[in-house]
């Protein structure tokens, strides 16, 4: 699915974002239209009747990709040294970019302990 124009900084913030926010926001909306959308009904049909009994393989795949583009740990605030150095502010715009579909969440932020120690 082609993402829709450029990716969107409000103007009033766009001077407090910084070149490396901006590339990692362009990576994410990317991430999120090329690869994430396209595989919607896909993680639908794979979902097991019991939600909750296993993780569709597509999800782990998404990981994958999502780690190997940066895309992971996002959350950490600048203050973390495990984290990408980012302020609220740039990650505030990241996190509405992740809202755009049910599985982007899912397979951008390390939700289990053994996530993170991956």
């Amino acid at each position: 699915m082609p993402a829709p124009g450029p990716v969107y900084i409000p103007s009033a913030f766009e001077q407090l974002i910084s070149d490396r926010a901006k590339k990692i926001i362009k990576t994410l909306h990317d991430f999120i239209y090329d690869e994430v959308m396209p595989t919607e009904k896909l993680f639908e049909a794979q979902m097991p009747a019991d939600r909750w009994s296993s993780i569709p393989p597509i999800v782990d795949e998404l990981k994958a990709k999502a780690k190997k583009l940066g895309l992971w740990n996002l959350f950490l605030h600048k203050g973390y040294k495990e984290g990408p150095g980012l302020t609220n502010l740039e990650y505030a715009i990241m996190a509405e970019l992740t809202g755009l579909t049910r599985l982007a969440p899912e397979v951008r932020i390390p939700w289990l302990l053994h996530d993170i120690n991956e």
